[in-house]
C-alpha cells in the first residue's frame, strides 16, 4: 500500500469584494471561452496521463513485474498517438498555431521510443538496470514532449535528472501558473511512496516562495508528488535507486540485513492459489551466502507452479526491521493458452 503525506499551505486572509460581487465582476471582465482552449485543455490533459502511465511503467519494472510495465507503456503508446492526431487537426491545431508541427513531431518520435521501450520492459530475462535506464530515457523524453504544450505545472530545477534520485538528495520543484509566470500561491502538495517504498522522506516535504523541496528517503522505489496551486495541478515521479548493492548480491537484494534467523515463507495468486506456506528458516552471517541459499529457494519453490516455457521476473522490497518480500510474476504459454501467477514469498526476521 502506499503511503502519503499532504502539505497545504494557506495565505492569510485579506479584505476585499463580497464573494458575490467580486464573481459578477469577473463574469463581466472574462472574455468568453473558445473552443480551441478547451482542446488545448483536454490535449494537456492526455499529456498528464501519459506521463502518468509511463511512471507506472518505471514502478513496475523496478519490481519486476514486465508484463505491467508492457502494459503501461503500451497504453502510452495509444495515447502519443491519439495526442499526433489531435496536434495535427482540428481546433487544437488551429489553438496551438505555429507549434502545431513541433508538438505533433514531438509525439509521434515519443510514440516510437515507447514502442521500443515496451519491447525491453517486456522480457522477463532481461537486465533490470538495462531495463530502468531505458525507462528512465523514455520518461525523460515524455518531459520534453509535454513541455511543448506550454509551460509544465512543476519543473525539477536539476531537469537533468528526470526525478530518478539517489538516497539523501534534494529535490526542488518550482511552481508556475498558465501563463508560464511563477506561481506563489500556497500550493496543496501530496507525495505517495510506491508499495511501501521509502523512496521519499515525508517528514520533510517543504514548500516556500514558489517552490516544493523534497528529500529523497532510504529505499528503492517510486513516489508520486502532486502540486496544485494556481488553478491547475500536476504529478511527477520521483524515483530512487536505492543503497547501492553490495557486489555479489542479486540486484534489487536489502543491503544491511542484520545477522541472525530468518524465516521463509511463501504465496501465490492468479490461476493458482496458494495460501502462505512456511519454507523454513535460514540464518545470515554471510549477507552473499545468505542470498545464495534463499534464491536457491526462490527458484525450487517457482519451478513447483511453473511448466518449461514459463517467464519470470523478480522484484524486491525493502527492509522495514522486519521482514521483506520478494514478488515473482510467471508467465506461462501452453497450446497457445497464456496464463499468469504471481509468486509472493516473505522473508522475516524471527
Amino acid at each position: 500500500m502506499p503511503t502519503t503525506c499532504t502539505r497545504r499551505l494557506r495565505s492569510p486572509r485579506r479584505p476585499g469584494l463580497a464573494p458575490a460581487a467580486l464573481a459578477a465582476l469577473l463574469l463581466l471582465a472574462a472574455p468568453p471561452a473558445r473552443a480551441g482552449a478547451q482542446d488545448l485543455s483536454a490535449l494537456q490533459g492526455l499529456g498528464e496521463t501519459l506521463l502518468q502511465r509511463v511512471g507506472d511503467a518505471v514502478v513496475a519494472v523496478s519490481r519486476g513485474d514486465n508484463a505491467g510495465a508492457a502494459t503501461a507503456l503500451a497504453e502510452a503508446h495509444g495515447i502519443a498517438g491519439q495526442m499526433t492526431t489531435m496536434a495535427r487537426d482540428g481546433a487544437t491545431a488551429e489553438e496551438l498555431g505555429r507549434r502545431a508541427g513541433a508538438v505533433a513531431r514531438a509525439m509521434a518520435a515519443l510514440g516510437t521510443r515507447l514502442g521500443r521501450a515496451s519491447e525491453v520492459a517486456a522480457d522477463p530475462g532481461g537486465n533490470p538496470k538495462r531495463q530502468l535506464k531505458v525507462l528512465r530515457a523514455a520518461y525523460a523524453r515524455t518531459l520534453q514532449a509535454g513541455s511543448r504544450l506550454g509551460r509544465p505545472v512543476i519543473e525539477e530545477v536539476n531537469a537533468r535528472s528526470a526525478g530518478f534520485h539517489r538516497p539523501g538528495e534534494r529535490v526542488t520543484f518550482r511552481i508556475y501558473a498558465a501563463d508560464g509566470s511563477p506561481c506563489t500561491d500556497p500550493p496543496v502538495v501530496t507525495v505517495q511512496n510506491q508499495f511501501s517504498s521509502e523512496a521519499v522522506d515525508l517528514g520533510l516535504v517543504a514548500a516556500t516562495n514558489g517552490e516544493v523541496s523534497l528529500t529523497m528517503g532510504s529505499g528503492k522505489g517510486g513516489a508520486r508528488v502532486t502540486v496544485t496551486a494556481c488553478g491547475r495541478s500536476s504529478t511527477r515521479l520521483l524515483y530512487n535507486y536505492g543503497p547501492r548493492v553490495p557486489a555479489g548480491l542479486p540486484e534489487g537484494f536489502p543491503a544491511g540485513l542484520p545477522h541472525g534467523t530468518y524465516a521463509l515463507s511463501f504465496s501465490a495468486s492468479g490461476v493458482v492459489n496458494i495460501p502462505e506456506t512456511p519454507l523454513g528458516t535460514f540464518q545470515n552471517t554471510d549477507i552473499r551466502a545468505f542470498a545464495k541459499q534463499l534464491l536457491a529457494a526462490f527458484q525450487q519453490a517457482v519451478a513447483a507452479v511453473s511448466v518449461p516455457g514459463c517467464t519470470s521476473g523478480v522484484g524486491y522490497s525493502p527492509f522495514d526491521g522486519t521482514s521483506f518480500t520478494v514478488t515473482v510474476p510467471v508467465t506461462c504459454t501452453v497450446n497457445g493458452v497464456t496464463a499468469s501467477i504471481t509468486v509472493t514469498f516473505r522473508v522475516r526476521r524471527l
